[in-house]
């Protein structure tokens, strides 16, 4: 039987509301003007980030030693936890599978990188390291 920790992503509400305000802003402007088809179509824009947003998470699935990262059906990476040699914090914009903007930056196998916001960053960051205790951790 596989077991796995799930940890669900960390939400910025300043990155929330520049997301979402000037939607809703022109959503609202859009309905006024009765101008149906664009209203719509904001609204499942809006639809999908917050689909998005409930279906960001970090699986660290202990039987396979797999960290799991999924985000709706954009995403969905699979990293051998023994690949994984450090750990930093970043604050980076960049887009990636992270609703906070307190971010971490994983760094795995051939210097490749993964922006990641887990909401329970210690406990997390503990869990990997309990797998995998050669992780150079710097939080």
């Amino acid at each position: 039987m596989k077991k796995a920790r799930i940890y669900h992503s960390a939400i910025s509400w300043g990155l929330v509301i520049f997301l979402l305000f000037p939607l809703l802003g022109v959503m609202i402007v859009e309905f006024y003007f009765q101008t149906w088809m664009a209203s719509a179509i904001i609204l499942l824009s809006l639809l999908f980030i917050f689909y998005l947003y409930r279906t960001t998470v970090y699986w660290l699935e202990e039987d396979t030693r797999v960290l799991r990262i999924k985000s709706g059906f954009l995403i969905n990476q699979r990293i051998s936890i023994d690949e994984i040699y450090k750990i930093e914090a970043s604050n980076s914009m960049l887009s990636a599978p992270a609703w906070s903007l307190n971010r971490i930056v994983i760094y795995f196998g051939n210097k490749q990188s993964v922006l990641i916001s887990p909401k329970h960053q210690e406990a997390f960051l503990e869990d990997l390291k309990r797998l995998n205790s050669e992780i150079k951790i710097s939080v």
